[in-house]
């Protein structure tokens, strides 16, 4: 049954114009050479290995396709994991990364079979389990949405891009090893993925691309996204010994806790208003938001105070409840307009890279001081300002809200 990457949520800053072109360039390549039914068209493309190093045969290999099914899986792929490279790369960086990766694939080939049989090789699949490792690096945590075909019937499903690539990593090795070794397809793929691979951790090590703490050695570290930041704990136990309450803000920003205040819509605090304060100050966000809106259905005005409503709208943006977390940041917005600045950035962070509106995610930001907010998050919200104003200028329109 193959699986076929159509979509993923990872955060993408630049819109797939390469990917997308790329896609083009093999599918004319594909009718130039004779959609695969004339060998003198395609003889020209092939990698022709065991014959020692062939450079010009390197790159034209990856772009040419031995059938029409061929052609159609490897572009699926390629969209879906040039969907995450591109993402965080831009077309500028990731058009030569490309090709230099499908050169070094075709090198690589050459020396590993110097010694070997002769045969001979095509397709972009090898670039292809590039990007597939690249992202593994990158995005482990984020999600691809799969459809695939179970006898007659379609499967729609989510799995994380961790999981996904294991898989076909693990089908690869598998049949690299009943082969003993041998470079056929699964050969190709592996060398692929340890090209991939390396680059990925160079880009990574180097700085040349930021994962914002969601790479590969931080999920295995288990101190990845928020939970990458010095004394960070969300719940109880923690490897700090502290709960969430008790701990420091993530911004970096301290914030004093006032019960009420004449000047904002804060009621007093009932038991189950004490409730919902505990919730929050172990790290449980996820109940406490719906008590909360349950108790709105009975008094519309009711809101933790300022810091727990902080607290619990950085809580939800961590545990991925992004229709919660926009409601709790737009209301911190609203009753905070001196102090805001950090809920302005993650909800235009939030409306860029979930909500799909680069719109208003630039409007959210107009008029923004950033010398309220630490480095990390003026970086950030100068980051979402390039990706939404190169959306909004590639001609992407705001998704209408779900209600």
């Amino acid at each position: 049954m193959p699986l076929i990457p159509i979509n993923t949520d990872a955060p993408l800053y630049h819109f797939p114009y390469a990917t997308i072109g790329l896609i083009v360039v093999n599918t004319i390549c594909f009718v130039a050479t004779g959609c695969a039914t004339n060998e003198r068209l395609l003889e020209p493309w092939l990698l022709q290995y065991g014959e020692g190093l062939n450079p010009l045969e390197w790159i034209p290999a990856a772009f040419a396709h031995g059938g029409f099914m061929h052609l159609i899986g490897n572009m699926f792929f390629l969209w879906g994991f040039g969907l995450v490279v591109e993402g965080k790369l831009g077309w500028r960086v990731f058009i030569p990364l490309y090709l230099a990766m499908a050169a070094a694939w075709g090198a690589s080939v050459d020396l590993l079979t110097v010694h070997r049989t002769d045969g001979r090789c095509l397709g972009a699949s090898g670039v292809i389990f590039s990007l597939m490792a690249i992202s593994l690096v990158w995005a482990p945590k984020n999600e691809m949405h799969i459809v695939g075909f179970l006898v007659y019937r379609v499967v729609s499903f989510h799995v994380t891009i961790m999981v996904y690539s294991l898989w076909y990593l693990a089908l690869n090795i598998l049949e690299l090893l009943l082969s003993k070794f041998e470079m056929g397809s699964s050969g190709l793929h592996m060398v692929g993925c340890v090209i991939g691979f390396a680059v990925g951790v160079v880009f990574l090590r180097k700085g040349w691309v930021d994962c914002e703490k969601w790479d590969l050695f931080s999920v295995l570290s288990g101190k990845y996204g928020r939970f990458a930041e010095e004394n960070w704990a969300l719940g109880s136990p923690s490897i700090t010994g502290k709960v969430y309450g008790e701990l420091p803000l993530p911004t970096g920003t301290d914030v004093n806790v006032t019960d009420a205040s004449p000047a904002i819509r804060i009621r007093k605090t009932s038991s189950a208003m004490k409730q919902v304060n505990a919730l929050i100050d172990s790290g449980d966000v996820l109940t406490a938001a719906d008590e909360l809106m349950t108790m709105r259905l009975r008094e519309t005005d009711i809101c933790p105070d300022e810091a727990r409503m902080k607290r619990l709208a950085m809580g939800l943006l961590q545990a991925q409840a992004f229709d919660d977390a926009e409601i709790w940041l737009q209301e911190y917005i609203d009753l905070y307009p001196e102090d805001n600045a950090w809920a302005r950035i993650r909800m235009a962070q939030l409306l860029l890279s979930q909500l799909r509106r680069p719109h208003a995610a630039l409007q959210t930001l107009k008029g923004l001081s950033l010398a309220a907010v630490n480095e990390q998050l003026q970086t950030l919200a100068k980051k979402i300002v390039r990706a939404a104003k190169e959306q909004v200028r590639s001609g992407v329109q705001d998704e209408e809200p779900e209600w």
